[in-house]
């Protein structure tokens, strides 16, 4: 059985338009491990046959999406695309399932290239990069973009344009150009040994704080825009009202709480005995 809260969980969208107007739409249901998909032809929406990696959320990126993908613990690091199916390339399976052209594998990095357990895929400037980072030990951050890991060159950048990558539950993008308090070609989250939300600078590789106070202690009221911001990368908290790390990291509904939360939105399993 699915509860509710998984399958809201859209990592990505991505839409087309064909000669004849008939719009198709896809959805990433990461934490489902499935694509959705759907056209004004349809009913319903069905779920793709193969599966994709429910451990980072797919990216989409001029139509297509793209996810991550690691066969064992410790292996290389796969990229996958996943393109919208064109005309006639959407078949019915069955009332839940449908046929789509398979993730076609893009590029592959060798195992400890790059060599970090965490990793996320971003939007920035109109290229896409891969976040490599660890949450002990050394903390270092790394950012690669992914047409040089497509070449085999896999060799970290130090600078992105002047903007600065918000890293949390998704990626953000923001530019020093528009935000002067943000360091520019840095990556902000979660300092996890000082517990300070702060930002690496990808050309020194230094961390410093990104804003004022300690977020166990709290932070000083009215505080910086950066935690807003921060806070965008992480729905559950940001959907309330809420700021990310300042009291609980997931406030609850104060109305309908069962309905939002999913305790009781299940999926029968009888329609989805195949998957």
């Amino acid at each position: 059985m699915f509860s509710w809260n998984v399958l809201r969980t859209v990592g990505a969208t991505s839409f087309t338009v064909s000669a004849d107007g008939a719009v198709t739409a896809m959805i990433g249901l990461f934490k489902l491990g499935r694509v959705a998909c759907s056209t004004t032809m349809d009913q319903q929406w069905r779920l793709s046959t193969w599966r994709i990696s429910n451990g980072w959320r797919p990216l989409s990126f001029q139509g297509k999406m793209y996810t991550l993908h690691t066969p064992t613990n410790g292996s290389e690091l796969q990229i996958f695309q996943i393109d919208l199916p064109g005309h006639g390339e959407k078949e019915d399976f069955d009332r839940i399932l449908c046929y789509l052209p398979a993730p076609k594998l893009i590029a592959t990095c060798l195992a400890g290239k790059p060599q970090k357990p965490y990793y996320y895929l971003a939007e920035c400037d109109s290229e896409i990069l891969v976040i490599g980072r660890y949450l002990s030990g050394s903390l270092d951050v790394e950012v690669y973009r992914l047409s040089d890991i497509i070449l085999d060159r896999i060799a970290p950048v130090t600078s992105i344009g002047g903007n600065a990558l918000f890293v949390e539950e998704r990626v953000l993008s923001v530019s020093s150009r528009v935000h002067p308090t943000i360091v520019g070609d840095s990556v902000v989250h979660l300092h996890n040994k000082e517990i300070y939300l702060g930002h690496y600078h990808l050309a020194t590789g230094t961390w410093l704080p990104t804003a004022d106070g300690c977020v166990i202690r709290g932070v000083p009221s009215p505080c910086s825009l950066i935690y807003h911001i921060f806070t965008c990368c992480y729905r559950p908290t940001w959907n309330k009202g809420g700021l990310l790390y300042q009291g609980n990291v997931q406030p609850s509904w104060k109305v309908k709480r069962k309905w939002r939360e999913g305790v009781s939105m299940i999926w029968n399993t009888s329609m989805v005995a195949n998957l």
